[in-house]
């Protein structure tokens, strides 16, 4: 039986580590790919955050309208991550993390009075 309460959405937190002195470098080929995304009426939210401790360590948070079978097959797909791979997976120094996070109803809070969040 199907699990009714599983979100048809997905939440993706992603790791990219590469060398300090490369992270600009990361950052330039991944903007295409991130705008890419950006157009995507499926995205709801995608934020990109650099590690304070570990300034070549990288966390994506993206939160997609879709499940994760939509993700890996037809988003992951799109010409725009081609490039992205091709340039960055060279800079990191150890392998991408991909994890699939499921939301624990009743464990989130989203505040209005933070609208510079949105930006």
């Amino acid at each position: 039986m199907a699990d009714e309460t599983k979100s048809p959405q997905t939440t993706i937190f992603v790791t990219v580590e590469v060398d300090p002195s490369n992270a600009d470098k990361f950052l330039a080929a991944m903007r295409p790919c991130y705008e890419g995304c950006a157009k995507e009426s499926e995205l709801i939210f995608f934020h990109v955050f650099r590690d304070e401790d570990h300034p070549g360590v990288f966390h994506f948070i993206e939160y997609w309208a879709k499940d994760r079978k939509w993700f890996e097959e037809i988003q992951m797909n799109k010409d725009y991550y081609h490039p992205y791979s091709e340039i960055t997976q060279p800079m990191w120094i150890k392998p991408r993390v991909i994890r699939y996070l499921d939301p624990i109803p009743g464990w989130r809070t989203l505040k209005s009075e933070f609208p510079s969040l949105a930006a």
